[in-house]
């Protein structure tokens, strides 16, 4: 099917998406579009806000070639690469610069295009850790091999550990041993679909042949990989519990561990790993015990096997051409080369990247504006908090107190300091080995944070990366500097078009304190039950539920429900969110700008394919209900618009879920 074609056909699935479940009477579907010429009629404001708002991207867009979509903000991410790219050219050109980053940036761009060289080199420098695994001939001393692979080449395979904030106490830091390394899949991409098992499966048996094992045997080999991890991933938490601390934070001193994975040599591993720790939080208790029960010296040479497509799958990028390509003889083209060694720079280094382009993006006149609009959101909070009819008074003074301990972190984090020690090609170094030693940098530093306290200024998002969060156990938020780029935010554009756009991601963050699992936390981060009082939780609890019913009962294409259980978070930081910013101003003139911005950033061409994707394996729910769901609850959309009973978006005042 043509693109063209296609497109148009998208645009009919966005445009005829309604909220049937507060609409008084059924959508009417569109006439199917048969030719490439002709657009689907706009609807109407008051029967579809989305559609209505988005109607010029989403009738002349087009997905382009290998995406799955196409949203109006992946300009924001083309505009932030093009930006990452020349920021890297201009470090490459600058021949003279002592600058720290700015030489790691030129240093790792001429090593990664230095082809002959990696070539040359091949896999030699992850051969001794290859060989360590490979000469295990127990899983006794395989529990020491995997210490040496973490420490000293930063991977983690079927045990993994981090260091973070304890989740009772979170003054100080705590070990948590998670899910093994699913080379980046979450459980539902193997018990759900085959993304996970492809994956891994493919990454095994390129690298066994690779490293000299016969095709047949490789491809046993990587299916008994494959097997291994989905027989522990179907043993897994369903990825829609991955932030409940009921089923996430059991606590385990060292003998409780030792009866827990008593296959596993506990003591051993932790001192392997080189972690000091008389108490460990295991994230998924049926996880690990299924590890426990496959860690059997029957199983050696799988666990060993995957092991080694762990290190594959991590070190992918910086191994020979010759690996990456799969064997491919293909001369790159000069400009081929360039793109993949910025693309490798900007995409592995990012922290590093992120520095000179925070430097750039963060004037004075942009931090003074978005600190300006940081502050209006949070006055209006508290104001929505403290007129909130479900709060009794103490609980709206706790509250109040949990937003003014808020930390909100913008830009970047101007104290980064680098786990890579830069060896200079100059100097013998080489990409391998110097991106061996920034990941060995990673894992030590993870190991030396174990004994100190916790920091709730920690920056836990790179500068570069087009989104924001909130850290429930800091009680922060982090707001990166892509996000004050103008391509987001312009402090010479209008005040509610900046609050529709980035104000509306920040005060999504801010409400995450208070969403479904954020209210757990009281105002120093802490996971503490009893930091509400009864009759608010029941209060809060009944506003839950009624947000669940509500997003189930919305329905896309008049047929797909959303899962209210698994997007509830998401769906109460965003009713939250718009509540808040349409509170700054009651001009109908500014509430429009507000509408049209918000309505703005969630336009997306989404294939129905797609779309089932996304409703399945996403806490958040599809952008046409982030937009019209949301709305069509806000009272103020109602005084900006002329949304009258008996249209599809208009939904009855006692209906509407107002959080606060």
């Amino acid at each position: 099917m043509g693109k063209r074609i296609l497109s148009l056909m998208l645009v009919l699935s966005a445009l005829v998406a309604t909220c049937t479940a507060c609409a008084s009477q059924e959508p009417v579907m569109p006439e199917p579009i048969i030719n490439n010429t002709e657009k689907p009629e706009r609807p109407a404001l008051a029967d579809n806000y989305y559609g209505y708002a988005n109607y010029d991207f989403l009738s002349t867009s087009q997905i382009p070639n290998g995406r799955p979509s196409y949203r109006s903000s992946d300009k924001v991410e083309d505009a932030v690469k093009e930006q990452v790219f020349d920021i890297i050219d201009r470090c490459v050109a600058d021949k003279s610069s002592s600058d720290t980053y700015t030489v790691m940036v030129r240093e790792l761009y001429s090593m990664y295009d230095d082809y002959d060289n990696r070539e040359k080199e091949g896999i030699t420098p992850l051969l001794p850790i290859i060989g360590l695994i490979n000469g295990c001939k127990t899983t006794e001393e395989l529990v020491e091999a995997l210490g040496v692979l973490y420490q000293e080449y930063g991977v983690s395979s079927v045990f993994r550990f981090i260091v973070a904030p304890d989740t009772i106490n979170t003054s100080k830091h705590m070990l948590l041993m998670m899910l093994m390394n699913t080379c980046g899949s979450m459980k539902e991409n193997f018990t759900r679909t085959d993304a996970g098992s492809e994956q891994i499966g493919q990454t095994a048996e390129q690298l066994l042949k690779f490293t000299g094992v016969g095709e047949v045997e490789a491809k046993d080999r990587a299916r008994a990989v494959v097997k291994m991890v989905n027989e522990v991933m179907v043993n897994t938490l369903d990825s829609e519990y991955e932030n409940d601390m009921s089923k996430h934070y059991t606590r385990y001193n060292r003998k409780e561990l030792s009866e827990l994975l008593p296959n596993c040599y506990t003591d051993k591993l932790l001192s392997a790993f080189g972690f000091s720790a008389d108490e460990i939080v295991v994230y998924d208790t049926g996880h690990v015990s299924k590890i426990n029960e496959l860690f059997t010296d029957d199983n050696l040479q799988v666990l060993k096997d995957y092991a080694v497509t762990c290190i594959a799958n991590e070190y992918r990028n910086v191994l020979p051409p010759s690996y990456m390509n799969n064997g491919s003889n293909k001369e790159l083209t000069p400009e081929e080369r360039d793109e993949n060694a910025k693309s490798f720079v900007g995409g592995y280094f990012t922290d590093e990247v992120g520095v000179l382009y925070g430097r750039e993006i963060c004037t004075e006149k942009v931090m003074a504006a978005a600190t300006k609009m940081l502050d209006d959101i949070k006055a209006s909070m508290r104001e929505l908090i403290q007129n909130s009819s479900r709060l009794s008074e103490e609980g709206k003074t706790k509250h109040l107190k949990k937003l003014d301990n808020m930390i909100v972190l913008l830009g970047y984090d101007k104290n980064y300091q680098s786990p890579l020690t830069l060896i200079p090609q100059k100097n013998g170094g080489t990409l391998l080995t110097n991106y061996i030693s920034f990941n060995s940098g990673k894992s030590k530093k993870a190991i030396s944070t174990l004994k100190k306290d916790a920091d709730r200024t920690h920056w836990n998002m790179t500068p570069i990366e087009v989104n924001a969060v909130y850290n429930p156990s800091y009680n922060s938020v982090c707001i990166p500097a892509v996000m004050l780029s103008k391509n987001v935010f312009d402090p010479d554009a209008s005040e509610y078009t900046n609050l529709g756009y980035l104000g509306y991601v920040v005060a999504h963050e801010i409400n995450h304190a208070f969403d479904s699992q954020g209210y757990l936390h009281d105002e120093n981060g802490n996971y503490n039950t009893d930091w509400m009082s009864e009759s608010d939780k029941n209060a809060y609890i009944e506003i839950q539920s009624r947000v669940i019913d509500y997003y189930h009962n919305y329905h896309l294409l008049d047929m797909y429900s959303i899962n209210g259980k698994v997007t509830l978070g998401e769906n109460i930081a965003d009713l939250g969110a718009v509540q808040c910013i349409s509170n700054i101003s009651d001009k109908k003139e500014d509430l429009v700008l507000l509408y049209e911005s918000i309505a703005s950033q969630w336009a997306e061409l989404m294939p129905v394919t797609e779309l089932m994707i996304h409703l399945e394996s996403d806490v958040h729910s599809p952008p046409e209900a982030r937009v019209n769901a949301v709305l069509s609850s806000t009272d103020r959309f109602y005084e900006a618009y002329d949304v009258k009973e008996g249209s599809k978006m208009y939904v009855a005042p006692e209906d509407r879920i107002r959080v606060w």
